[in-house]
């Protein structure tokens, strides 16, 4: 349960056990751990068909974030592996 304080949200005590007991999905400064993520994802947003101009400008959108995560995870590439996978498909 969560007490409202003059427009502060402050959590009870069992929300914050809760927080302590998740774990944070973003480790060693990786915002994903599957090598492939951002590659595949730019690869779907480049096939998706859109058929009107706002539909258009979201895709672009999503394609420059996309294009974004997967710099970020080349840049970030920990180990000989994952850069050889991003060689191997000319990144």
């Amino acid at each position: 349960m969560t007490r409202y304080d003059q427009n502060t949200i402050t959590p009870d005590s069992a929300s914050k056990q809760m927080y302590k007991q998740m774990t944070n999905p973003i480790r060693d400064n990786r915002i994903v751990s599957d090598k492939t993520f951002a590659v595949r994802l730019c690869k779907f947003l480049e096939q998706v068909e859109v058929h009107d101009l706002a539909s258009e400008e979201e895709k672009e959108y999503l394609l420059g974030v996309a294009r974004r995560l997967l710099n970020y995870q080349k840049a970030s590439a920990q180990t000989a592996e994952e850069t050889e996978y991003f060689k191997r498909l000319g990144l």
